[in-house]
């Protein structure tokens, strides 16, 4: 059976569409064992040359309590350098951004910018590459009036990084359009499939009301969870939906994507476990 990604790239028009990894499971299920909890992870960057991921990791709503690169964690310095690899070898195309809360702009500029600090610090370590290339802004605002604050943080973290980064908005939702001036990529839709509370998704009506700018769709982001049971329109959660989709958002020039079968920390179960969505 062909799949997701190869039955999308089947048809010409299509673009292509990359993977933004949300990896918030710990690493390890015991100290040291080569970050197990990730290796479904590995796995399915190691199978797909040709797929491209933004990975986001969260030790603890930020980079950890401790301060120090990848947490003082063995088990996170691990997981990062093994990630890292795959990126400076040249085998793959990877982006590790690292996880700040902002709470639509309630926590305080003061404590995202210490821990956009302390992420940029992950690339001190001596012993291991830890280092990650950007920085993931959860729960973003998504009106003007909070864009100071946001262009603010922004700011400080590409001028805290010795290198370029990528800066990824998760607004789950429409933002006003000046975002998509100072965020690389804008998530714009984040919400189970079709769960009693939130936004079902709807596909196409999705996208066209998400991401109303075609021209803004190659930096958009659409992140759907609970991918299970039946979807708004009575089709059955299974991989032939869930190819048709990531049909859907290729034709529509949407630049990254994410389904899961459940939460965000549990990618192995099937339909939408991380090696079938990026087969």
């Amino acid at each position: 059976m062909k799949s997701i990604f190869q039955l999308s790239a089947l048809v010409s028009t299509v673009s292509a569409t990359g993977i933004l990894l949300p990896l918030y499971i710990y690493p390890s299920l015991n100290f040291r064992d080569n970050a197990s909890f990730w290796q479904p992870g590995f796995a399915a960057i190691e199978a797909n040359p040709g797929v491209s991921w933004q990975v986001v990791i969260d030790p603890n709503d930020g980079p950890g309590n401790s301060g120090l690169p990848g947490d003082n964690d063995d088990n996170y310095k691990y997981g990062v350098n093994r990630l890292n690899g795959y990126r400076t070898s040249g085998q793959r195309n990877l982006t590790i951004t690292g996880y700040v809360h902002v709470n639509y702009s309630v926590i305080p500029e003061e404590a995202v910018r210490n821990n956009i600090t302390i992420w940029n610090s992950w690339s001190t370590d001596t012993a291991e590459d830890v280092s990650v290339q950007g920085i993931f802004f959860d729960e973003s605002p998504i009106s003007a009036d909070n864009f100071t604050y946001m262009n603010d943080l922004i700011s400080f973290a590409r001028s805290t990084f010795v290198n370029p980064i990528t800066v990824i908005c998760n607004f789950g939702n429409i933002p006003a359009e000046e975002y998509y001036s100072i965020c690389d990529i804008a998530i714009a839709f984040e919400s189970g499939l079709n769960l009693p509370s939130g936004n079902p998704y709807r596909n196409q009506t999705t996208i066209d009301d998400r991401i109303p700018n075609v021209s803004l769709r190659p930096r958009s982001a659409i992140l759907v969870h609970d991918y299970n049971g039946t979807t708004v329109d009575g089709q059955p959660a299974d991989e032939t939906t869930l190819a048709s989709y990531i049909h859907t958002l290729k034709a529509n020039n949407v630049g990254w994507t994410y389904f899961v079968t459940g939460p965000y920390k549990n990618f192995t179960t099937p339909p939408a476990d991380i090696g079938t969505l990026a087969r």
